[in-house]
């Protein structure tokens, strides 16, 4: 025996040692099995439920929440706050000139060389007497009579150069400075350049050292800046022992006063020429009653055309706009126009932040805010050209005006709420079969974070499954019927929630369709019983008055024929391809789901193209219920398809891997309660035939 033993040995040994001499062609191989993980892939809810709204109870069921939103009113679909321009074409409305004084002496010495001057002996004597006796005392001066004495300048160039006069007057005394008594003075005075006369008037009576005054209107007349005073007849009495100073004088003082002129070339001193105050009113607000708003953006605008020819300071405020106890105001100064032509400058405010009381001068309205515009020229000692016809174009106007908060009265209307549809994708992973909810509950929900008060109306609603036609109107409950709308309340801010239950609705039956697509009409009526005028009502920038309806689903469903599918990535090792000759492919299923469950495996080229598939009447059974109606355990099946090596390594070609699972419902007549634990893994792995060979 121990021969035979060794024999066998060394007769192996030869034989692997003639096998290594042996040309390659001839290596031997032989066949083995191989187990090739292809893919991986887990269903839960989410793979049924598409949607974010799956509620977690406490004891892990599930409730799906589907919110179909029906509206969403904001503060701007029910008010814009729009400004008309506020356009004024104004001119000049008051031209004021300073008071001016001047005094000309007409001393004696003057009189006494006119007396020479004239062709009279005896005047001519008398005047060389007084020029001689200056410092003495005449026993006897005999009455002295001038004709044409003058003229005399008075120079008012420093009051202006010409002036076209409104109102004012022409003040004009005479004090007697001479040692006898003015019997008379015939007093005129005129324009030196056109001689246009301004005053003519006679003084009587004037003794030594007192006076006479009088006062001419210089309403509608044209005066010039150098003036031209005549003395058309000058009567002095005569007296006895006359003390002769020849620097005695005749004062002739003229005071302009109160002159208001149409144009005037002239220094004119710091006045207003504009002062308007109005109050400006909301345009497009329909039945919308605004007493307070505070502005959350938006621009004041001011545009300005002058043809004064002198700096207009500009002012322009809303007292009834107020930003930290400030009121909106701008101060500009628009530059003087060239003559004849116009100075043109556009100005920007921000209105940003400012509180805006909307009920006018005197607070008795709405709607209206109060504005003043004043425009001003300062004493600058230049002489300018001003004249009333000159104007200012102002336009004032807002841009991109916007609430952040209102409050008054928003109006009565009707927003009509569609016709319209929203997509639904809750069911988009069934590809067909019914899934069949036990139950539902429905409510309308009314958030609103606004200050008045409505009624909602919900017209229709239709769900549609656009894959097989079916469609369920909603009846029953609130549909047809006016609901209140509770309003929010304000300091502090409480948004209000007004919700209405469907009951008796049939609204179950609108998602067992497995619907793809909602059709609402609705309606909703702001402040349905009118203005009452108490003016409470308000909202913020970022109100809202939101409706939506709340379809609540415990899932515990029936599922018939129902089919899901998923797809996943699939690979097979590309170094084994030569080498694989046929087996099975096993689908190891794992099943947390109280239903059965049958699977179809599609495989799919790089391009998405379907290109081959594994179908087997087997199906994964269904996971079993402990006493408390939960399933405990994933329920182990495994599912066998055969492939031939040509099948096999058309594999090599596919990418992705689409698992269509159908889940059917055992017992078929009862609902199963679905929790968020629950899944079915499936797991592909290949058991193949694979030739080794010797290298």
């Amino acid at each position: 025996m121990p021969g035979k033993k060794y024999y066998f040995i060394w007769s192996c040994i030869l034989f692997v040692v003639i096998l290594s001499c042996r040309k390659n062609r001839d290596k031997p191989s032989w066949d083995t099995d191989l187990l090739l993980p292809l893919m991986k892939s887990s269903l839960s809810i989410e793979n049924i439920i598409r949607d974010t709204s799956v509620v977690r109870n406490p004891d892990n069921s599930l409730t799906l929440i589907n919110r179909i939103e029906l509206s969403n009113l904001t503060l701007d679909s029910l008010v814009t706050l729009n400004t008309p321009p506020y356009n004024r074409n104004v001119k000049l409305s008051t031209l004021v000139l300073d008071t001016r004084r001047d005094t000309t002496r007409i001393t004696l010495g003057r009189i006494a060389r006119e007396l020479i001057n004239t062709s009279n002996p005896s005047n001519q004597a008398i005047g060389q007497f007084i020029l001689d006796n200056h410092g003495g005392t005449f026993p006897f001066l005999p009455a002295i009579s001038l004709n044409n004495l003058g003229p005399f300048d008075i120079d008012v160039r420093q009051f202006f150069q010409s002036a076209t006069i409104l109102t004012g007057t022409l003040g004009i005394e005479v004090k007697n400075g001479l040692p006898i008594r003015i019997n008379s003075i015939d007093f005129e005075i005129r324009n030196k350049s056109n001689n246009n006369l301004i005053v003519d008037h006679v003084f009587n009576n004037i003794n030594p050292n007192t006076s006479q005054s009088m006062t001419e209107d210089l309403a509608g007349k044209q005066v010039e800046g150098i003036l031209k005073a005549l003395l058309n007849t000058l009567s002095l009495n005569s007296g006895f022992n006359v003390p002769i100073d020849t620097t005695r004088a005749i004062e002739v003082i003229l005071t302009i006063s109160g002159v208001t002129v149409s144009e005037a070339t002239a220094i004119f001193p710091a006045q207003d020429v504009v002062n308007n105050a109005d109050e400006v009113s909301l345009v497009g607000m329909k039945d919308v009653e605004l007493t307070f708003a505070k502005i959350a953006e938006g621009k004041v605008k001011i545009d300005v055309v002058s043809t004064a020819e002198d700096n207009i300071y500009f002012n322009y405020k809303i007292p009834s706009a107020s930003k930290n106890g400030m009121p909106f105001e701008t101060n500009t100064i628009v530059p003087p126009a060239p003559p004849g032509g116009v100075s043109n400058v556009s100005f920007e405010y921000d209105f940003s932040g400012y509180d805006l009381d909307l009920t006018g001068q005197h607070h008795n309205t709405v709607n209206t805010f109060f504005n003043t515009l004043r425009g001003r020229i300062e004493y600058t000692g230049n002489v300018v050209h001003l004249s009333l016809d000159d104007s200012l174009v102002i336009k004032i106007y807002t841009v991109g005006l916007k609430p952040s908060y209102v409050r008054g009265y928003l109006g009565r209307d009707t927003i009509h709420v569609g016709p319209s549809s929203k997509t639904l994708k809750l069911f988009d992973r069934i590809q067909s079969g019914i899934l069949n909810f036990e139950s539902t509950q429905v409510t309308l929900k009314v958030n609103n974070a606004m200050g008045l008060s409505g009624i909602f109306k919900i017209n229709q609603i239709r769900s549609e499954n656009t894959k097989t036609g079916e469609q369920r109107i909603l009846s029953g409950g609130i549909i047809g019927n006016d609901n209140p709308i509770q309003k929010a309340t304000d300091m502090p801010f409480t948004p209000a929630t007004t919700t209405l239950n469907l009951s008796g609705s049939n609204a179950v039956e609108l998602l067992n369709i497995l619907p793809t697509k909602f059709h609402y009409n609705a309606m909703v009526v702001t402040n349905p019983a009118g203005n009452d005028h108490t003016y409470t009502d308000f909202a913020y920038s970022n109100s809202s008055l939101k409706a939506h309806l709340d379809i609540e689903l415990p899932l515990s469903i029936l599922a018939n024929r129902l089919v899901l599918c998923d797809t996943a990535d699939f690979s097979a090792p590309a170094s084994e391809r030569q080498s694989v000759k046929g087996g099975i492919l096993n689908l190891h299923v794992e099943n947390g789901f109280p239903i059965d469950v049958s699977v179809r495996l599609y495989f799919l080229d790089a391009g998405g193209v379907v290109m081959d598939s594994l179908i087997t009447s087997d199906v994964a059974r269904a996971a079993p219920l402990g006493p408390d109606g939960r399933t405990t355990t994933k329920e182990k099946t495994t599912l066998s398809y055969i492939v031939s090596e040509q099948r096999v390594q058309s594999l090599y070609r596919f990418s992705k891997i689409i698992i269509k699972a159908k889940f059917n419902s055992q017992p078929s007549n009862q609902h199963v309660k679905i929790y968020s634990d629950y899944s079915i893994d499936f797991k592909l792995v290949g058991d193949f035939s694979y030739n080794v060979k010797v290298k």
